[in-house]
């Protein structure tokens, strides 16, 4: 088997991405998105240190205070949430919301 250049270029991104998350590091919402599925929620959100949990609940706009399982927990209940507002959207459709709701 070959690797292309492309796929070697991608997957060094990809180790790249790790290793930052791994570091608690800042990176764009983009970046984040592109690899984010990857991951499924639960896995993820069990293995990642403190200072990511920390970063995670700052960027969903959740008190990052208490013990990691309490972080965990209230990232959960907003992926749920946002994932429960995605799918009304689907069915009901864009037209559906209001100018303050697109705003949120």
């Amino acid at each position: 088997h070959h690797i292309t250049p492309k796929k070697e270029e991608s997957a060094a991104a990809f180790l790249e991405f790790l290793e930052k998350s791994r570091k608690g590091e800042m990176m764009p919402p983009d970046v984040i998105i592109k690899y984010s599925n990857y991951f499924h929620d639960e896995l993820t959100l069990d293995n990642m240190p403190r200072m990511q949990l920390i970063n995670m609940c700052k960027y969903m706009a959740i008190p990052p205070y208490g013990s990691n399982n309490l972080l965990r927990f209230q990232l959960r209940h907003r992926i749920r949430t946002l994932k429960e507002d995605d799918q009304r959207i689907l069915w009901e459709g864009i037209e559906s919301l209001t100018k303050m709701e697109l705003r949120e």
